[in-house]
């Protein structure tokens, strides 16, 4: 091969790596933008900080807020979050209280009547600052919101539609809920409902 010839294949190829690959890049990611993701801190009505994850879609759409199981933490809803970020969703996701990153005590270290008495008394205003929160954010439409729960999350974000008429529709995965849910789930015809 003639210095020529290879002079011409290294710039054809550092072209090629230099700004043709970069312009692909750039290009894709025009057509699927990534979510701008970041991680918050709360703080809730005792001043404990609990963390979530912000998904913020490319252009304004609808909401929702996503509830763990409580054998997980919000880390478990990531890459779903991601693909609704990227197709136009807006998600929060919520390490409760004694979960993951959040503050209190640590969750399986309770009691079962220390458990119950922070599912029942204290989740659902911490659940509320962070819905609070998700309608605060620029792009966020108020009238498309929704909420979605894993096990023990199901009845939180029942709770939470009971507490917030705004909230549109509901995800409920493999979990179940107290009397109160299950009368606001018969009565709620306005409320579309996916269960599994």
């Amino acid at each position: 091969m003639s210095n020529t010839t290879g002079e011409f294949l290294m710039t054809a190829q550092g072209l090629f790596l230099r700004v043709l690959v970069p312009l692909l890049f750039v290009l894709t990611c025009a057509a699927n933008p990534m979510p701008a993701v970041r991680t918050v801190s709360l703080t809730a009505a005792d001043s404990t900080t609990l963390k979530a994850t912000y998904f913020a879609a490319a252009k304004p759409g609808p909401g929702v807020l996503f509830l763990h199981q409580c054998n997980q933490q919000r880390k478990m809803w990531a890459s779903l979050a991601e693909r609704l970020a990227a197709s136009g969703v807006n998600v929060l996701t919520l390490d409760y209280r004694g979960f993951g990153e959040s503050g209190g005590a640590r969750f399986d270290q309770l009691t079962p009547q220390q458990a119950n008495q922070m599912v029942t008394e204290t989740w659902p205003s911490d659940i509320d600052v962070a819905y609070q929160y998700l309608l605060s954010q620029p792009g966020v439409s108020h009238d498309v919101i929704g909420a979605g729960g894993a096990s023990c999350g199901v009845n939180q974000s029942i709770q939470l539609a009971r507490r917030h008429p705004e909230v549109k529709s509901l995800v409920l995965l493999s979990g179940g809920t107290d009397r109160n849910g299950r009368a606001f789930l018969k009565s709620s015809t306005r409320l579309p409902i996916f269960i599994a």
